[in-house]
């Protein structure tokens, strides 16, 4: 054969197996993006009154989110509410307990969503908010929250309480009034939290909105929409 022709097939042939592994990176690159695109689930965050807290405990209900799934399934399936005998109200939330005067409503995508439209299927990205929201709806009423968060050595105490504000309440005061919690022998710190005093390298911490707070910080005065938390953190 020609050496001239030989060379200019190799060539070809070269051209043509770079075009095949080009064509075939493409179509992996378009699997991966649908296979990402795939695994969007709804989302749940949650409001007092207007105001976003973080996501109570470890509960991931767009974990269990299936094709057709409807609003109250995801909801009643993962455990995160419990619906009124009428299914017509939220009767609880999972690891948040509210002070009398407040109730939970639904929103999806930030739009309020009426019970009527809770067998509602939903959408892979869509968005669900469980917001407490006063009864009357004339209320001006200010809150601020106290969370406890045992971390992964004592899941089963975080817990959220939702408290009213009143004037001149302090962290001490708060933590008097929860019922839940004993203070340390000098009174400045937290010596238990449902009778669960923490051994070794362990201790209960106060943060005021996510910032730890420092020695003698227990006499802060609060402000409304304010968050306590206890939490579960190494000495």
């Amino acid at each position: 054969m020609n050496p001239i022709r030989k060379t200019a097939g190799l060539c070809l042939l070269v051209l043509l197996l770079l075009g095949a592994a080009g064509c075939s990176l493409n179509d992996t690159n378009k699997n991966e993006g649908t296979g990402s695109a795939g695994n969007i689930r709804p989302t749940l965050s949650y409001e007092v009154n207007g105001s976003t807290l973080k996501e109570s405990g470890s509960l991931r209900p767009g974990d269990l989110y299936r094709e057709g799934m409807t609003v109250r399934d995801l909801l009643s399936e993962s455990g995160v509410a419990h619906f009124s005998n009428d299914s017509r109200s939220i009767a609880g939330v999972s690891k948040i307990t509210l002070v009398p005067g407040l109730s939970w409503r639904l929103k999806l995508n930030g739009d309020p969503l009426k019970a009527d439209d809770w067998d509602r299927k939903l959408a892979p990205g869509d968005h669900l908010t469980l917001s407490a929201e006063p009864e009357n709806s004339g209320s001006t009423g200010q809150y601020v929250l106290l969370s406890v968060s045992g971390g992964r050595e004592r899941q089963e105490l975080s817990h959220s309480y939702v408290y009213p504000y009143a004037e001149e309440m302090t962290v001490r005061s708060l933590l008097l009034h929860s019922g839940e919690v004993n203070l340390d022998e000098n009174g400045r710190g937290i010596g238990e939290v449902e009778g669960y005093m923490p051994t070794g390298e362990w201790a209960w911490k106060l943060k005021v909105n996510g910032k730890l707070l420092l020695a003698g910080g227990i006499d802060m005065k609060l402000m409304p929409q304010d968050e306590v938390e206890i939490a579960l953190l190494e000495r």
